[in-house]
């Protein structure tokens, strides 16, 4: 049987540029959306891995207030109240 036959359209085989063929426009438009969709994904893994590889962040020390808030009876420290406030205003947050 040739391979036409197995098809069962003559003349149109996936290699011979028919309608099966992996390359005709209307596959690839219908396909797309997927591609599109599987670029970005690689995208997003290849940086990802990259970003793994990196050195691990390093904070700024900073200094620590005795800053206590009780709520509800329950006292809470919150020893960073002091990075809240506005850096137009306070030039040691700013710096």
């Amino acid at each position: 049987m040739r391979p036409d036959e197995a098809w069962g359209r003559a003349g149109r085989t996936p290699w011979a540029g028919g309608t099966l063929s992996p390359f005709s426009p209307d596959r690839l438009a219908r396909h797309l959306p997927l591609l599109r969709r599987a670029t970005l994904v690689l995208l997003i893994l290849t940086g990802a891995a990259h970003a793994a590889e990196e050195l691990p962040m390093t904070y700024p020390e900073t200094r620590k207030t005795d800053t206590v808030d009780t709520m509800s009876g329950v006292s809470v420290a919150d020893p960073f109240r002091w990075l809240e406030a506005d850096p137009r205003k306070d030039t040691e947050l700013a710096d």
